[in-house]
């Protein structure tokens, strides 16, 4: 009677454990989905460098943001939305596939990294909308 006492209770313990791996399995594989860089290609250009994963999304918008008053001379991929008053620039990326996507910009005034920012959002099937700053890289 006493081992089978001991034994109901490891299944239970073990059962516990496994429950709760597999609640925080979704939150562990999310955080490498999508993973994003800015760097500088130039005194007046610069790239977002997009990781994507096998579990990624296939739609990305993808926000940059400059010093007001910048000319934007040229998009790779052509950008959706360019407010040059605001200095943002957004991308809507449909059919991403895993793998690097690259996001390129040039402008009629140059500008130091630290002046610029980029975003990547998402909409991830457990977590909802997600937004992730991309990491400036030197």
């Amino acid at each position: 009677m006493q081992q089978k006492q001991y034994s109901n209770r490891y299944i239970l313990l073990i059962g516990l454990m496994a429950t709760i791996v597999l609640m925080f399995s979704p939150q562990l594989c999310k955080a490498d989905a999508v993973a994003a860089r800015l760097a500088k290609a130039g005194s007046n250009k610069a790239v977002i460098m997009i990781n994507l994963k096998a579990s990624a999304p296939s739609t990305l918008i993808v926000f940059l943001r400059l010093p007001a008053n910048i000319t934007v001379v040229k998009t790779t991929p052509r950008a959706d939305k360019i407010n040059s008053k605001k200095g943002t620039i957004t991308w809507l990326l449909k059919n991403t596939t895993p793998g690097t996507v690259s996001v390129n910009f040039s402008s009629a005034q140059s500008f130091r990294l630290d002046e610029v920012s980029a975003s990547v959002r998402y909409r991830d099937p457990n977590q909802g909308l997600t937004e992730i700053e991309a990491a400036h890289s030197d």
